[in-house]
């Protein structure tokens, strides 16, 4: 189970929630990143699954759709004359 949820009053937080199948299939998606120096999409219902919540926390959200992207390290250096 792999889940990634973050809440209305902080939706800067991101929570990532997973078993141990769960962090078995994020590590083999990020190094398939790593590989193909590429990106994707994990989909709610496909990659990522509903992490059980009481109905009583309207607050909490999930995220449906998940980008990672690669980015060369070259990418993250700053440009000071920008």
């Amino acid at each position: 189970m792999l889940s990634f949820i973050t809440y209305k009053s902080a939706p800067e937080q991101l929570e990532i929630l997973a078993d141990e199948k769960g962090l078995e299939e994020l590590i083999s998606y990020l190094q398939h990143l790593k590989d193909a120096k590429d990106h994707m999409h994990l989909i709610i219902d496909s990659e990522i699954d509903r992490y059980p919540l009481p109905p009583n926390r309207p607050e909490v959200l999930y995220a449906k759709q998940i980008r990672i992207e690669y980015a060369d390290s070259k990418q993250w250096e700053v440009n000071p004359s920008l």
